[in-house]
């Protein structure tokens, strides 16, 4: 019985969590990085800030 009991115990604190990110979130984040990514090779200094994104 110890052993059952053990065993659910073990099996029971096995959890994984699954964390989810909008794909389209992060396809616009990622066309974001490599536009600037191209601005830079192309001899702009600093990469641009979009409006609203200001510090």
């Amino acid at each position: 019985m110890a052993i059952v009991l053990a065993a659910s115990a073990l099996l029971g604190g096995c959890v994984t969590i699954n964390i989810y990110f909008p794909a389209a979130a992060a396809e616009k984040a990622a066309d974001r990085i490599i536009d600037e990514v191209w601005q830079l090779k192309n001899g702009s200094q600093t990469p641009s800030i979009p409006e609203g994104k200001q510090p």
